[in-house]
């Protein structure tokens, strides 16, 4: 019994892989960090549950936002307007921004200079 306790507190002991995980997950950056701080709040609110907190996107929900076509600003305005006009076979759903907040977000996402 002594040697079963002594494995198991051992092998306990060892495994440091579960703060290996948490250490990467500190140093994933956000896209918000070079968002101006009035398109950042629309992100958060708008974008990030399925474009992710990285902008890198979420696999098999929506694809990440730096690595996107550029498009001028009036195809990103009619895009976040009505998704399905301009990608017919996405899955976006209707964008909850108001009017000068799709604007903001489409000026944004054609002058990044992704």
């Amino acid at each position: 019994m002594l040697i079963t306790a002594s494995i198991l507190l051992a092998a306990c002991s060892a495994d440091k892989s579960s703060d290996t995980l948490h250490e990467g997950f500190s140093e994933v950056k956000s896209v918000e960090t070079i968002m101006p701080e009035n398109v950042r709040e629309i992100y958060r609110r708008s974008c990030e549950s399925c474009h992710g907190i990285d902008g890198r996107g979420i696999v098999g929900v929506a694809p990440g936002l730096l690595n996107s076509r550029r498009r001028a600003f009036d195809e990103w305005n009619k895009y976040l307007r009505d998704p399905q006009t301009v990608h017919p076979v996405g899955n976006m759903p209707p964008v909850w921004m108001l009017d000068d907040e799709i604007r903001l977000m489409a000026e944004y996402l054609a002058d990044s200079g992704r």
